[in-house]
């Protein structure tokens, strides 16, 4: 159960760093284009 919480975690995680790299790059498009 705890194993199952630590991935849960890692993977939350992990979406939010995609979902800020994906804002920061369309921020980075908008100010380049």
């Amino acid at each position: 159960m705890y194993r199952e919480r630590h991935t849960l975690i890692i993977y939350d995680d992990l979406s939010n760093q995609a979902q800020a790299y994906r804002q920061m790059s369309l921020l980075l498009q908008r100010s380049l284009g």
